[in-house]
């Protein structure tokens, strides 16, 4: 039973490391994509053009999980010409891609 008791709560703690981890990771992230659209106008095509390393997830033990919200600019010349070239997509947002709830119930994709 003590041993069982020393595991839990030993998981826990891997647990809020891991969401104080991710939510660090996120920020930075964030911050990078920001000062990016700063410099250039808009959001980065992909995270590496603004971070030189993508980090992984915490959760999902990946860097290739992250959700990412883009934009694509449409222009009005895109509905009239038959030959349309393809438009830059922007990040705007990154989430983490993990399925599940953190230890206050909130789902991990939220963060």
């Amino acid at each position: 039973m003590l041993l069982l008791t020393l595991a839990c709560g030993r998981a826990e703690r891997e647990r809020a490391r891991d969401e104080a981890i991710l939510r660090n990771q996120l920020a930075s992230m964030r911050v990078a994509i920001a000062a990016y659209a700063k410099t250039h106008g808009h959001g980065p095509a992909a995270l590496h053009d603004a971070m030189p390393s993508v980090p992984v997830d915490p959760l999902t033990r990946s860097a290739t999980t992250w959700r990412l919200t883009t934009e694509e600019r449409v222009q009005v010349d895109d509905f009239t010409q038959s030959d349309v070239a393809a438009r830059p997509i922007a990040i705007i947002a990154v989430r983490s891609g993990a399925a599940g709830r953190d230890s206050e119930g909130r789902r991990y994709s939220e963060y």
